[in-house]
């Protein structure tokens, strides 16, 4: 069995919820089960591809939901996804594309240690002029992701955030035995 449809009810006491389009979801799978296609609520429409060892690289909004009213349309800023893959079939990029699909608007890249884990996190942000022209590139500092072996496998230790303003942080994980 797969999922073909979610129907969200109203949280407004006397709301018929469900019954207007916005409040469902659908979903379209291939001939092996492998999610294609899915129309959220705000009715933007997204088609999903897939490589020959089935993982998904591919996101890309074949229809924006339009403004309506007083609420806005949905950001038009990235129009596709794709992830790329390492030699060892990890997800190790993810670009971000324009409307037109012509220029790639960011990218995040992963690095992983000798276990597999990630390491290293970096992003990388491209603007451009009203004229279609690069103006800028942005180069995030590392996210770095800190293991420490127990009993001879690797354990989340912490997580390095670049400085924002000056001030950097860490997210530091603490485990019972």
């Amino acid at each position: 069995d797969v999922l073909t449809r979610i129907r969200h009810s109203g949280g407004i006491a006397g709301d018929r919820g469900g019954q207007s389009p916005s409040d469902r979801e659908y979903f379209a799978y291939n001939a092996i089960g492998e999610l294609v296609g899915k129309q959220e609520r705000s009715s933007t429409v997204h088609e999903y591809r897939y490589d020959s060892l089935g993982r998904q690289f591919y996101d890309d909004v074949r229809y924006f939901a339009p403004a309506q009213g007083s609420t806005p349309g949905v950001d038009q800023t990235v129009a596709r996804q794709t992830i790329g893959f390492d030699a060892f079939g990890r997800p190790a990029e993810f670009k971000s594309h324009d409307l037109n699909n012509a220029r790639t608007v960011a990218t995040v890249r992963r690095s992983f240690d000798a276990y597999g884990n990630i390491a290293v996190e970096t992003q990388e942000h491209l603007t451009f002029n009203a004229a279609g022209n690069l103006s800028s590139t942005i180069q995030s500092s590392e996210v770095r992701y800190n293991h420490t072996l127990v009993n001879g496998l690797p354990r989340l230790t912490s997580i390095d955030y670049p400085a924002v303003d000056g001030d950097s942080y860490s997210v530091q994980y603490t485990y019972d035995s």
